[in-house]
């Protein structure tokens, strides 16, 4: 019975340890909803910044990882660098400066979109983090109720074991018993 209970309830160790078990892994996964949280945060800093309509250096995150975002930021970032450069000398304008403008401007595009999709992936990130939360979080509700089932069948258990042992002594005294009446009868 305790085996089948176990089986049935998933439990490979005992009850108080999957709970703990269950505790542990939970908080490691709030932790990292907290992580996608303030990385998705992050992005949408970005986002909006790259979505106001003055042409600034992006800020470089650390949040996002991706190599392609990384370099369009880097060239991005090199081609306002270079633009202002050329604004200390020459005009507004000038078709460098328009040509600079034009450039930037598509990068900018490709950053947006490029976030998005980044975002996008976050978030799917996060929604599977949240389902695993509130799956160990249900787990975790059902211990108490798991835990008593398992001592309900562990007491019947011992109880059954307790009286198998007194039949098996009961038996071994019969049988010595039975053996000196048979050797006085002799």
């Amino acid at each position: 019975n305790i085996e089948q209970f176990k089986n049935t309830n998933d439990l490979s160790v005992d009850v108080g340890e999957q709970a703990k078990l269950s505790l542990y892994n939970a908080s490691d996964i709030q932790k990292q909803l907290v992580q996608e949280e303030v990385q998705i945060t992050v992005l949408e800093s970005i986002e909006n910044h790259l979505k106001g309509n003055a042409i600034r250096v992006v800020p470089g995150a650390t949040v996002i990882q991706d190599p392609t975002y990384i370099s369009t930021v880097e060239k991005y970032n090199a081609l306002v660098l270079e633009r202002d450069r050329q604004l200390e000398t020459t005009k507004e304008d000038n078709p460098l400066i328009q040509n600079l403008n034009t450039q930037i401007k598509n990068l900018r595009g490709d950053l947006i979109v490029s976030l998005a999709n980044i975002k996008q992936g976050m978030v799917i990130g996060k929604d599977q983090l949240e389902r695993k939360n509130n799956q160990l979080l249900s787990q975790i509700k059902t211990v108490p109720s798991k835990e008593r089932a398992f001592l309900d069948i562990s007491r019947q258990q011992e109880v059954k074991q307790q009286l198998y042992l007194y039949l098996l002594q009961k038996r071994e005294e019969t049988a010595i018993s039975k053996s000196g009446t048979l050797a006085n009868s002799r």
